[in-house]
């Protein structure tokens, strides 16, 4: 057994240690003959708010629970403010994890469930008092401070699990998704609750999360794994506008993506013929993708001219979907296959299906990917 030696993509300005509270080196971690954990490293800043973001099996909790002491990794290092975690006990380090249960006590007031900890190390009435009551007030829970788990709202509860979790002030707070039980509705508000309340204590704050919108709308900064390899650590922004490849393209937003064979400055597609792209995205010759995203495609009218620097392509409206402040248009280009998506800011001059539509982009704007090797070895087999 054995991980791969693909380099990772990482930030490049994590190359300097100053402000890192968190570095992991080179961690793999084995399950049996299944790699969770392909040779992992991250740099965490001191205060970030940081997001593990990937698809169910990716990886990220296992390094979620690498970090806390709940999983002991197979090689590789952990440091906490220079000091290496591996083979120390949870209990014996500066962290804390907050779970996507809350796992509250259901008999006690949420004043006893957030001194619970505090207790258990035996602190003085007074610091425990002194803590629990500061806390409180910057949850907004003091109010409910006299009431049972069961008599709270989702939202409030949430609150008191994170309560119960900085009490004890961790070096840093582990968050495996805690948020995944609440409506949509709710999850929003407590989306940015959560950073509200991550920048008004200052802790660093790592979330695991497969919820793309959630880390973004969160994060300072995510990492996006697949099959236990970190493949992107970036900005929300800079993960959106600059994906690194087709998957972190694909996992980030809404993409279209148009087949074809790269070469030089153009891909030539089967049914679109070939369509221009930007030298300096392409990666490779050979196949690839055509990435395009929804909010930079435009419909032309019947006799408009494309405007200099775009690229064009024409197919049949397939529908709409109407989302409220957008309506999201999908167009079956010619020979494309999977439907174009363009979204468009009103509903009153949304195209009928069957009608005939020509698409439109910048040039500058859309990405070249190349095709991922398992699409290219399905590709050969079946030719």
């Amino acid at each position: 057994m054995s991980v791969t030696d693909e380099p990772q993509t990482v930030d490049p300005v994590l190359d300097a240690a100053d402000g890192d509270v968190i570095r992991i080196e080179r961690v793999v971690k084995w399950f049996g003959d299944v790699c969770a954990l392909n040779d992992v490293s991250l740099q965490i800043r001191d205060g970030e708010f940081f997001a593990l973001l990937g698809p169910s099996g990716c990886g990220k909790t296992t390094l979620l629970r690498c970090i806390g002491g709940f999983e002991e990794v197979t090689s590789g290092r952990i440091e906490l403010d220079g000091a290496d975690l591996v083979g120390s006990r949870p209990y014996e380090r500066p962290v804390n994890m907050m779970f996507q249960s809350y796992a509250l006590f259901p008999h006690l007031r949420v004043w006893d469930n957030v001194a619970y900890g505090l207790k258990a190390e035996r602190l003085s009435k007074d610091e425990i008092r002194s803590r629990v009551d500061e806390v409180l007030a910057k949850v907004d829970l003091v109010a409910q401070a006299d009431r049972r788990p069961h008599q709270l709202s989702g939202g409030q509860r949430q609150r008191v699990a994170l309560s119960r979790a900085i009490v004890k002030r961790p070096r840093v707070l582990l968050l495996d998704e805690p948020l995944a039980a609440l409506d949509r509705k709710l999850r929003g508000e407590m989306q940015i609750e959560l950073k509200r309340l991550q920048n008004e204590v200052g802790m660093t704050f790592i979330i695991v999360t497969h919820d793309q919108e959630e880390a973004m709308t969160m994060a300072d900064r995510i990492a996006v794994l697949d099959h236990g390899r970190v493949l992107q650590v970036a900005t929300p922004r800079e993960l959106y506008h600059h994906p690194v490849d087709h998957f972190v393209a694909a996992f980030i937003g809404k993409m279209n993506f148009i087949p074809g064979d790269v070469a030089g400055d153009a891909i030539a597609t089967t049914g679109l013929g070939s369509l221009p792209v930007r030298q300096p995205t392409v990666p490779v010759s050979g196949p690839g993708y055509l990435a395009v995203r929804p909010e930079t495609a435009r419909m032309l009218g019947d006799d408009e001219t494309p405007a200099t620097g775009e690229a064009t392509a024409t197919g049949t409206v397939e529908g709409s979907v109407f989302v409220g402040s957008q309506t999201h248009v999908h167009v079956v280009l010619d020979g494309a296959g999977d439907p174009f998506v363009l979204t468009r800011p009103r509903i009153d001059d949304a195209p009928p299906a069957g009608a005939r539509a020509r698409v439109a982009w910048r040039v500058d704007e859309a990405l070249v990917f190349p095709r991922p090797q398992s699409e290219v070895a399905v590709a050969g087999d079946g030719a």
